[in-house]
């Protein structure tokens, strides 16, 4: 599981920093540590993602940043 997890993150990466029309607008990437079981996290994490969403959304529409603060740029 853990294989195409990271597969379909590193899938989901790629077109978000190569298709213009495509932004990462947030990722539970960071947060794989605090799975409850295989498919679901605790409601903090959740909240966590949730919030960097609406900021990179809004920061989107507001000033076009391309670059969500979760991304490393250069891989």
């Amino acid at each position: 599981m853990e294989g195409k997890r990271l597969c379909v993150i590193e899938q989901a990466n790629s077109i978000c920093k190569n298709e213009k029309d495509f932004v990462m607008a947030a990722s539970f990437e960071p947060y794989i540590s605090q799975m409850k079981d295989p498919f679901h996290y605790d409601q903090a994490v959740y909240n966590a993602v949730g919030k960097t969403a609406g900021k990179t959304i809004a920061d989107f529409y507001g000033g076009f940043s391309r670059q969500p603060p979760f991304i490393k740029s250069g891989g």
